[in-house]
């Protein structure tokens, strides 16, 4: 901002006058982590941020989380890369960096966002059950799948005698046909979209 200021100062025999004018621009700041970034298989992160100042001086730089501010740093540094470090559980954040210097004039960094999907997908093979007996050659296979976090991505199944076939994940239901008694393996495996997989088995 800018500040203008003209003062008087009246005595019995003179008047003294001046005027100043200071220039006082917030903080820069970057966020160099990707936005919608996705991390899979750990949970510990770094965010990094890179903070420029026309002053060279600022006081601290705070991390706000969901609108919540998690934890700020004190005299950060200028023009270097700075991470904050988190331990965060499975779910979608919005971050972003508050910095003030030493003129307490402060500014925001963008917002960002990452998601963060550390477990697979949860499968259930419901019919058939293990070591069920049928007569005839085709059977319905029937399992549920859910993913909390990421949604699903590719479900295959396989029934130890055949190459592996993808299907749609929407399906809940596989009219699976046998070339001739035996005893099978039904397999279904299911990834999202971080990657993660899982698999459910029935003999």
């Amino acid at each position: 901002y800018d500040l203008n200021c003209l003062q008087s100062i009246y005595t019995d025999y003179a008047m003294l006058s001046f005027s100043y004018s200071s220039q006082n621009i917030p903080p820069n700041i970057t966020n160099i982590l990707t936005n919608n970034t996705k991390f899979y298989g750990n949970t510990n992160l770094n965010l990094t941020y890179n903070i420029t100042d026309d002053n060279d001086y600022v006081k601290n730089a705070s991390l706000w989380l969901n609108n919540a501010r998690n934890q700020t740093t004190i005299y950060p540094q200028l023009t270097t890369p700075t991470n904050f470090t988190l331990n965060m559980t499975d779910g979608k954040y919005y971050w972003l960096v508050e910095v003030c210097d030493s003129d307490s004039s402060c500014s925001n960094s963008s917002v960002f966002n990452f998601t963060i999907d550390s477990t697979p997908p949860a499968i259930l093979i419901v019919h058939p059950i293990d070591y069920q007996a049928f007569d005839s050659l085709t059977i319905d296979l029937n399992y549920t799948l859910s993913d909390a976090t990421g949604g699903l991505d590719t479900c295959i199944y396989q029934n130890n005698t055949d190459a592996n076939v993808t299907f749609s994940c929407t399906n809940t239901s596989i009219a699976i046909k046998q070339s001739a008694d035996a005893t099978y393996t039904a397999t279904v495996c299911a990834n999202d979209t971080f990657n993660n997989w899982a698999c459910d088995t029935n003999h």
